[in-house]
């Protein structure tokens, strides 16, 4: 794989751009993190507090978890390789190099000098049983045996070809497992003081108040310059900015976007923006006589005008999306229909649809997107098309829109790292059946094409024209993507590079350094 390409390390709302990705090949080796003794700074204990909008869950590697919880388990457990979602490419990290020896076979030699933090060192054993636990998705078995190759190399085989298996699996899902701790241990039975190899160990965690980890002094990286590293969660994002300011939080998450512009002049608070990997949508029921028409779809397209929908946000922090992935995506396809705002467009195609008058449809969303919600309904009056709507709790929401009780919904998705996510949302298989009654065989055959296809550079035209035909098809006004924001203690701390979600900035806990 070749090298990563160096990112700008001090992002003030200017890294939302599109950046192209790196292909993936099917070898590479050679990438070693540096290594050394601890700083001095770990060795006195500077002390690090991040603030998230709440506390974990859990913090067992084995279930799922959602961003306050991977926060701090991603800093314990590690992966085989390492997904650089800035770039797209692929880093060793508990494995030194890998081959893809045919499309369901992958070969991994391991770094040799890697203990679990009680000591006990990383053998094959441990991955064979992590990529044999029915973690996360039990229906969702992708890895057929483990082969022991030799005392540092082994061989996944999966049950079939899986073209997202490597980035979707590999890198972000699979945290290895200590097997001599957790064999025979039920999932039920949640592991409450977890073990791995990372750069941080567990320490405690006070319910209600804090997760501590401190350094890995015996790390195979490079070593910490925190400790401790606490977590705590704080619901409101002005308070958490509250926090940092104050001098109480060294990093907070989401900080308010009606702060930006003051934060911006400071001293002593840099706000990180980085490059989402997801997008905002209008979804439409093809159940609804009006939207099952694709003029009408198409007409939706034109009426709305996605660049006015930018100005929500302080600028920077948004850039308009075209399809069913975000302009970051190694996959994107550019040349798809923009859909640019017009209305004398939607008006000839509403009146080649029959309904030249326009006609009354209801939108669901959530209180997240209430301006959002405004602005479109504004644009669709324009055009004689009368929208009703209904601003839902988003556990609600979300229970009608999975039953397909919807005629419009407004909403967005967030770290999609592999275009096999389209599956997922168009398939009539999954949820464009379910909660968009819509389905395209030829896009069906891709989807499976894709996902069974495992060298990317012949994914790419898969998912190259996926995209031209839902864009084409319009059951989706592709709207915007937003960044993620993150705020940190400028005057006291360096290092910190800008990551779409999932990987973020947290990365570089384990290389961020105090200031002076």
């Amino acid at each position: 794989m070749g090298a990563s390409r160096p990112i700008n390390r001090r992002a003030l709302l200017k890294s939302t751009g599109a950046i192209g990705a790196a292909g993936f090949l099917s070898s590479w080796s050679g990438f070693q993190p540096a290594r050394g003794a601890p700083s001095l700074a770990a060795q006195e204990g500077l002390g690090f507090t991040i603030i998230d909008s709440a506390e974990p869950t859990n913090l067992d590697a084995r279930s799922y978890y959602f961003t306050p919880a991977y926060s701090v388990v991603w800093r314990i457990n590690e992966t085989l390789l390492h997904h650089d979602t800035m770039t797209g490419e692929l880093h060793p990290q508990l494995a030194t190099s890998y081959k893809i020896i045919d499309d369901r076979t992958y070969e991994f030699e391991l770094r040799p000098d890697v203990r679990w933090h009680d000591g006990t060192p990383l053998t094959p054993d441990d991955i064979e049983f992590s990529y044999m636990q029915p973690w996360l998705d039990p229906e969702a078995v992708y890895v057929e045996r483990v082969e022991k190759v030799s005392d540092t190399t082994v061989r996944v085989v999966t049950t079939e070809p899986f073209g997202f298996f490597l980035v979707q699996d590999v890198a972000l899902n699979r945290r290895i497992l200590p097997k001599h701790l957790l064999d025979g241990v039920p999932l039920d039975q949640v592991w409450e003081h977890p073990v791995g190899t990372g750069p941080f160990k567990f320490v405690e965690w006070n319910r209600g108040e804090r997760v501590r980890l401190a350094p890995n002094e015996d790390y195979w990286g490079e070593k910490p310059s925190i400790d401790p590293l606490d977590f705590r969660g704080v619901t409101e994002a002005a308070t958490r900015l509250v926090n940092l300011e104050a001098g109480d939080a060294d990093l907070v998450m989401d900080p308010p976007v009606a702060d930006l512009t003051r934060l911006a002049d400071s001293d002593e608070v840099e706000i990180i923006n980085s490059p989402g990997l997801g997008y905002d949508y209008l979804a439409m029921n093809l159940g609804n006589a009006n939207l099952a028409k694709l003029e009408v779809r198409q007409a939706v397209n034109y009426a709305i005008n996605k660049d006015a929908l930018l100005q929500l946000y302080p600028e920077g922090f948004a850039v308009r999306t075209y399809g069913p992935l975000s302009n970051q995506s190694w996959a994107v396809n550019t040349d798809v229909p923009h859909y640019d705002h017009d209305p004398a467009k939607a008006k000839q195609l509403l009146g080649q649809a029959g309904v030249p008058d326009g006609f009354d449809v209801s939108m669901k969303t959530t209180s997240e997107y209430g301006e959002m919600a405004q602005a479109i309904q504004q644009d669709l009056a324009a055009v004689g098309i009368n929208v009703k709507i209904n601003v839902l709790e988003q556990a609600t929401f979300l229970d009608q829109i999975r039953a397909g009780d919807s005629e419009m919904y407004l909403f967005g998705w967030a770290n999609i790292v592999d275009p096999d996510h389209m599956y997922y949302v168009f398939s009539s298989e999954q949820q464009g059946k379910e909660r968009m009654n819509f389905a395209n065989e030829r896009l069906d055959a891709l989807f499976q094409q894709g996902r069974t296809t495992v060298e990317q550079e012949q994914r790419l035209p898969i998912y190259h024209e996926a995209q031209a035909i839902i864009v084409e098809e319009g059951p989706m006004v592709f709207l915007l993507t937003r960044g993620t924001l993150r705020g940190y203690r400028e005057d006291r701390w360096t290092g910190f590079q800008p990551q779409p979600l999932p990987t973020d900035v947290l990365t570089y806990l384990n290389t961020v350094q105090p200031r002076g």
